[in-house]
């Protein structure tokens, strides 16, 4: 591997422009694939209570 003697700018910039893509990739993925806690607890408070809403009366308690 050859190593250059000094970090250029477009060297530099070219590692922050990936970090920053980087970042918003599993930004946008943990949005996409995590469920919202605050949808969450309306849907088990809809159905009245978590134990219901996954089909196990007082499975919580």
């Amino acid at each position: 591997m050859v190593e250059p003697k000094e970090i250029g700018r477009q060297f530099l910039l070219s590692v922050l422009a990936a970090g920053y893509a980087g970042a918003d990739f599993i930004d946008a993925f943990v949005k996409k694939s995590v469920p919202d806690i605050n949808k969450v607890a309306e849907a088990s408070k809809a159905v009245g209570g978590a134990g219901k809403l996954a089909g196990r009366e007082g499975a919580w308690r």
